[in-house]
């Protein structure tokens, strides 16, 4: 069987040679889904299975395990049946990164105050730093995106809380961007957004309300903003977000205000991923269109309220610039007023409508963007509101760039008279921000974060249970009571290894629960990380722990001197007719000469037209005369006792024919190698499917004999086909005559035998014993079974 596991390659088939894992019906994928559900043979423990898929995938990871295999070195389902078939899965114990965000910092730099990102780090357990301590970061696949993360030169710790630090290039970090920078876009490579494999889930675009006002606003936007599809405006920082076409991003928390929250809207959900397309109208590192597939063909939509909509009449020619503009001049409550101030970072649609015979309107002057005569979704207006006048500008001013100039429109003609209309937008914003969602992020075991002096140990993470195995694990407590117990046998195995290593640790028994019938319920573990009992690894790899029986508590106290002197051997094995290994022909002197009588008794009649009917009664006896040659009374006093033991033909007993590694009785029987145990799978009439063999085996040579199942015929069938092993390591065998008493799947079958049970064919028995003082004699054997 060995031949389809092909760990590590051919992932996509569970590591199973695709021409052997076939399906549901046929294959590999059929005996393991036989095994799981109990066709193969019936569970004793009761314990929940797992998938087939799964186990498929750990028996070719794990096939070379020792405990796993027969003593052949073969793998048997019936051994994946007996056997746990737990995988062990490994973790860190050190910190584990639960999430990178961006905290955007308020200083005062040269008299100006600016916002400089910064990486805070939370890990899902406490992270035992201190201010100041070195850093480095595993995961070779993990930090091959950040360019100064990896090596821990440059990487320090400063505390936040138990569970949160930021991340610094100096031990001691002063008050200045150059310092504070602390891992900012331009000290990192920008490319680090477009790292697919980083070992978290989430990586936030904006921080968790630092500065106090929002950075982050969601309105309607873009070539679809018509119909309501929405536009992601990001504040400014430094560098860039680093976020382009189709990258993931989602909201961490709703929306503040409940209008945005409620109703037909699609982009105010958490949990869901959207999809960022470049707004190519505005600053294209600072507002995306969203969409909700990857392919950027679904808008996703938002309802938009307006916190108020103004306008102004203009009759004059010459050109107007929209700065210094008064709230009463456009007509703007006090109220509204305030709500147009708190908006910050304000946006509006500004559009005019010309109504005079003779009069011009041009949209613009000076400005990049052009005023139009009706409401424009692709493009919108940026508002600086003060506490006495506003500013309409034609972009964003994060940045304080040269290019955010104040919006302005030229009015031509001799009786102009041009309505302009701001549509104030009251736009959807979210204290928790959003943050860059990578869906395949997983990596080993995601990042982990230690000192720098550190070497990473690990432990267990979880044991998933494909098969908690049919074995019962019990412990001997006294001379006749055993009380169920399991433990760890102390060594372990990585994939695709037939050797086995010694844990640094390993966890504690009392991980493995059992139940009164000392059959594997469960295995648990305390605490989430670096807890002693998970115990301690060397490896992250996934591993496989032996388990076995608890240790006794009971030993059987020795006999004393005095004791021992009252015990003897009275050979009581022979007071029944029963089962008993001792119960044997001696063989220290071998016959010279046999004879084999075969009966398959038949009843026949002739009819009175001649022909011949017979009926077969499914019956084959065989009895077999052996001839010794002359010997010693030494040599014959065994044999005296022997046949007197028997009591005449009343008592069965084994009669060996393998002698000092010679199968000398039956000759025929010339099987090269005999691979050990060979397992017994299923039956149908005459025929039997066993298991157990390596590939390539044989053929098996027909007329070969094997012990399969108990017959009165000596326990010995003949083989009437001619076959080799399947991939799997199993062949189907004809039989002269079905078994008489029923198979249970694993039992052995001996394909060589080493002996036979007979008992002696008459009650009487002879010998001769000459004027040499030699003895000499012929017995005759009925092939028996023990009664």
């Amino acid at each position: 069987m060995k031949g389809i596991f092909k760990y590590p390659n051919n992932s996509g088939t569970q590591f199973i040679d695709p021409n052997y894992i076939g399906n549901d019906t046929s294959g590999y994928q059929k005996r393991i889904k036989d095994l799981i559900d109990g066709t193969y043979k019936t569970h004793t423990n009761p314990t929940a299975k797992g998938s087939v898929n799964g186990t498929m995938n750990f028996t070719s990871r794990f096939n070379l395990v020792t405990e796993l295999e027969e003593t052949s070195g073969n793998n048997t389902i019936f051994k994946f049946w007996e056997e746990p078939l737990i995988d062990f899965e490994m973790q860190s114990k050190f910190p584990h990164v639960k999430d990178i965000s961006i905290d955007l910092v308020t200083h005062t730099h040269s008299g100006v105050d600016q916002l400089t990102p910064k990486l805070r780090v939370e890990f899902d357990q406490a992270h035992g730093f201190s201010t100041g301590d070195q850093l480095k970061v595993t995961r070779d696949n993990v930090t091959a995106g950040w360019s100064n993360l990896g090596a821990g030169t440059n990487l320090f710790a400063q505390v936040i809380n138990t569970t949160e630090i930021h991340l610094s290039e100096v031990a001691t970090p002063s008050l200045t961007p150059a310092v504070l920078g602390n891992f900012t876009f331009s000290a990192l490579d920008d490319s680090i957004y477009d790292v697919t494999s980083f070992g978290f889930d989430d990586e936030h675009v904006d921080g968790l309300g630092t500065p106090s006002t929002n950075v982050s606003q969601v309105m309607r936007g873009g070539p679809n903003g018509a119909a309501g599809a929405a536009l992601l405006r990001l504040r400014q920082v430094a560098g860039g977000v680093g976020l382009g076409t189709a990258s993931n991003v989602r909201l961490k928390t709703t929306f503040n205000d409940g209008t945005h929250t409620t109703g037909s809207g699609t982009a105010n959900q958490t949990g869901v991923t959207y999809f960022l397309k470049p707004h190519t109208y505005d600053d294209t590192t600072t507002s995306f269109e969203m969409y909700t597939d990857s392919g950027l063909s679904t808008p996703a939509t938002i309802n938009e309220p307006l916190i108020t909509t103004a306008t102004k009449a203009y009759t004059s020619s010459g050109t107007v610039t929209l700065q210094g503009q008064t709230y009463a001049d456009w007509g703007i409550s006090d109220a509204d007023k305030t709500k147009l101030i708190n908006e910050v970072y304000g946006y509006a649609r500004v559009f005019a409508t010309d109504n005079s015979v003779s009069g011009t309107f041009t949209g613009k002057s000076a400005s990049t963007k052009t005023i139009g005569t009706s409401r424009d979704f692709t493009q919108d207006f940026f508002i600086e509101a003060g506490s006495l006048t506003f500013n309409v500008k034609n972009k964003n001013d994060f940045d304080g760039s040269s290019t955010n100039v104040n919006q302005d429109f030229i009015i031509g003609g001799s009786s102009p008279n041009v309505t302009i209309t701001i549509e104030f937008i009251e736009t959807a914003k979210t204290d928790g921000g959003w943050y860059r969602y990578l869906s395949n992020a997983t990596t080993d075991d995601g990042m982990i974060m230690m000192k720098n002096a550190d070497t990473e140990t690990f432990e267990v993470k979880q044991a998933v249970i494909y098969n908690p195995g049919n074995t019962a694990y019990k412990k001997q407590t006294g001379a006749s009571t055993f009380v169920a117990g399991a433990r760890y046998k102390g060594i372990s195995y990585l994939p695709n290894s037939s050797s086995s290593v010694t844990p640094t640790t390993m966890p504690p028994d009392n991980t493995i629960a059992v139940n009164s019938d000392g059959f594997i319920t469960g295995i648990s573990y305390s605490g989430t990380y670096n807890d002693a009992s998970r115990g301690t690894f060397t490896s992250i790899t996934s591993q496989y722990l032996p388990i076995i029986a608890a240790a006794d508590t009971y030993s059987a106290p020795a006999l004393t001197t005095a004791e021992a002197e009252d015990v003897f051997d009275m050979d009581t094995e022979w007071d029944s007719t029963g089962f008993d290994t001792t119960k044997i022909w001696p063989n220290h002197i071998l016959p010279t000469n046999a004879v084999w009588t075969y009966n398959q008794p038949n009843q026949t009649s002739v009819s009175q037209n001649g022909t011949k009917y017979v009926r077969n009664f499914g019956v084959n006896k065989w009895q077999v005369e052996f001839t010794y040659p002359p010997m010693t009374a030494d040599n014959f006093r065994k044999f005296h006792s022997r046949v007197q033991k028997a009591k005449g033909q009343f008592h069965p007993f084994y009669f060996e024919v393998k002698k000092d590694g010679d199968h000398w009785l039956f000759g025929y029987n010339n099987l090269s190698t005999s691979p050990n145990p060979i397992r017994f799978k299923s039956v149908s009439n005459s025929q039997i499917l066993v298991e157990g063999f390596p590939y390539p085996y044989g053929p098996v040579p027909e007329g070969s004999l094997i012990i399969a199942g108990v017959n009165n015929n000596g326990q010995l069938h003949t083989i009437t086909n001619e076959e080799d092993a399947n991939r799997f390591g199993e062949i189907k065998f004809r039989l002269a005559y079905a078994p008489s008493s029923g198979l249970s799947a694993g039992d052995e079958v001996y394909m060589k035998p080493s002996h036979m049970i007979v008992s002696l064919s008459e009650d009487g028995f002879e010998y001769n014993k000459d004027t040499a003082d030699r003895y000499q004699f012929t017995v005759k054997f009925d092939l028996d079974e023990f009664k």
